[in-house]
């Protein structure tokens, strides 16, 4: 072979490795595309067949159950009127050390910026009331809106595509060309243009944003986040149907939802009618509901709790005159996030029940299985529902408890409202102004009532605990642990007025921390959830919460010991101090009920 053809050779040996890698990569494309479609249709009679397959045992496992009134939780009346303390000097054996506050109240990791809109903020509006007796305001004055509060960077999750309806188990078993799939190919998309060290000159994680008190942040300029592109993540599509827009605690929330998700069961309600209106919504395209209900509660950081409202907010959009097409509605949805959520109906109407991990007070429940399922309203309302018909079984993976506890929802807040308050201690005057969160007062103020000890251990919003770090620095800073918490004693006592739950509300209702900051009056569980929180949030020193008949309290823990009242726990001593009892100082119990021994709640 002379030296022309062998040069020809090798110049020809690279076109064809070319020609014959394309028509491989085209065999492969076609092998993954038709490997795609049969999974796609496999998927969607996998879903079929297990809405048929319940739908079918809708039309036949119902029985008549007597549900149960609410537990109360403390009948012991409160009293009206608060004592009034005269503490004396007392004398201490060994110095207490100073107390040493933190630089900043650790806020939330940033998230990854969302690509999706956000949505506005409206002017807040309570939801309706647990009980139809008072109006619950939440503030006790009109208050002129703050300037907008440049928050530390904490943008929303990409939405994550729930993983309700992915038959990952029961995918069939095809020749997947696993190896060959295109997609490998498509690796090289690793250009990473947004590299550029220009990330490292953009002042995204400014140190002094984050480590001084939010109400003191310098403004940061409106900039365009870099993000980096990770071709593994797909912005959200737009999406088709009716567009249902609506107020979700203080949040203009929109979602578009296909029409016939509006198909409700219409006013007779027996097993086959609810079985045909399971039938009927798990015909509509209800996925792009699910991944829009996904993404809303990523950017809001709800719990379980926050997505069952959620899904209370879109039926009333769905239903807006149908309470029972809301309930009815609401259980599909958190079916199909999986939650293990449960249907009753009766001669009135149709109700939603849900198994929740806490035990919820005065709320209507039955109990299968030694579980206890509490019957929630979309009006917020606990109603005594008698016997009803219900089933015992479950849809499909749909198995998970809903937990109460709380994320920190609403921590994307960038509108607060202020609150002042005034206190004295050791014969000065002090006023203190907090910014407070009112999406997430208004959500918190949606909760059942709860356990005391979940109102102790709830988190409150990164910018008001700054903002109180801020306020209280230069009135704790050299004082000793005795003296600081005395003084945040005398804040919570004197700062607030005092009523009774049935006095302001007409029922029994503990309050969050954020709520306490909101309402016009409090009393002694309120106090004591408020003081609890600011003594290991600002001093970092351990607190309990004191459980007596008709009252609660707290005590603490000091780094050495301190005269007055003790209670003995987990081997160490901690010393009373009574939010509610008024100008007394640590040590002190109340006497009225200076003859119980408190049960300990344990704040963790």
């Amino acid at each position: 072979m002379n030296k022309t053809k062998l040069i020809a050779l090798f110049s020809a040996l690279p076109l064809a490795v070319a020609i014959t890698s394309a028509i491989e990569a085209k065999t492969y494309s076609d092998e993954f595309l038709q490997w795609k479609q049969q999974t796609m249709t496999s998927y969607q009679q996998y879903k079929d067949e297990r809405d048929k397959a319940f739908t079918d045992f809708l039309k036949k496992q119902w029985k008549e159950v007597d549900t149960e009134e609410g537990v109360v939780r403390d009948a012991t009346p409160k009293p009206v009127d608060m004592p009034i303390a005269k503490p004396k000097p007392v004398k201490i054996k060994e110095p207490l050390p100073v107390v040493k506050l933190p630089e900043t109240v650790k806020p939330l990791p940033p998230k990854p910026v969302v690509t999706a809109p956000t949505t506005d903020i409206p002017v807040v509006s309570m939801p309706v009331d647990k009980k139809p007796q008072k109006e619950r305001p939440v503030f006790d004055q009109p208050l002129a809106d703050l300037p907008k509060i440049d928050l530390p960077d904490v943008s929303q999750p990409e939405l994550k595509k729930p993983e309700t309806e992915k038959p990952i188990i029961e995918q069939p078993k095809l020749d997947q060309p696993v190896v060959k799939q295109p997609v490998i190919i498509e690796e090289p998309k690793i250009q990473k243009p947004t590299i550029e060290q220009p990330v490292i000159e953009q002042p995204v994680i400014e140190k002094p944003v984050i480590e001084k008190p939010v109400a003191e942040q310098p403004k940061k300029p409106i900039t365009t986040p870099i993000v980096i592109a990770d071709p593994k993540k797909k912005p959200l599509p737009k999406y088709s149907g009716v567009k249902h827009t609506f107020n979700f605690f203080g949040r203009k929330t929109t979602i578009y939802a296909d029409r016939k998700l509006s198909k409700g069961l219409g006013h007779k309600y027996n097993s086959k009618t609810i079985a045909d209106g399971w039938s009927n919504l798990s015909l509509t395209d209800y996925e792009p509901v699910l991944e829009q209900l996904s993404h809303i509660a990523n950017t809001h950081n709800l719990g379980d709790w926050g997505k069952v409202q959620l899904a209370f907010a879109l039926t009333k959009k769905l239903y807006p005159s149908n309470i029972n097409n809301q309930s009815f509605a609401t259980w599909f949805l958190l079916i199909k996030q999986d939650y293990q959520a449960r249907l009753a109906y009766n001669d009135k109407g149709v109700y939603l029940l849900i198994p929740a991990n806490e035990s919820l007070y005065e709320v209507t429940f039955f109990t299968f299985g030694g579980k206890r399922f509490y019957a929630v309203s979309p009006d917020g309302k606990s109603k005594d529902l008698g016997r009803v018909f219900t089933y015992d079984g479950e849809y499909p993976r749909a198995v998970e408890p809903v937990s109460m506890k709380d994320n920190l929802a609403f921590s994307d807040e960038t509108n607060y409202k202020q609150r002042s308050f005034k206190f004295s201690f050791d014969k000065r005057q002090h006023r203190i102004t907090l910014n407070v969160n009112p999406s997430r007062v208004n959500y918190l103020a949606s909760y059942p009532q709860m356990d005391i000890d979940q109102y102790f251990v709830s988190p409150v919003d990164t910018v008001t605990a700054n903002d109180a770090l801020a306020h209280f620095r230069p009135l704790l800073e050299g004082k000793t642990e005795l003296e600081a918490v005395n003084m945040l004693l005398r804040f919570v006592q004197t700062g607030f007025e005092y009523q009774t739950d049935d006095q302001q509300f007409g029922y029994e209702n503990y309050l969050f921390a954020e709520e306490t900051l909101t309402m016009p009056a409090s009393d002694c569980e309120d106090r004591s959830v408020l003081f609890a929180w600011l003594v290991r949030e600002l001093l970092g020193l351990e607190v309990v919460g004191l459980d007596y008949p008709g009252h609660i309290a707290a005590a603490v823990h000091f780094s050495k010991p301190v005269p007055g009242d003790k209670v003995a726990w987990n081997g160490k001593d901690y010393t009373v101090t009574d939010p509610t009892y008024i100008n007394a100082n640590s040590g002190m119990t109340m006497p009225e009920v200076a003859a119980h021994k408190p049960k300990v709640v344990a704040i963790q």
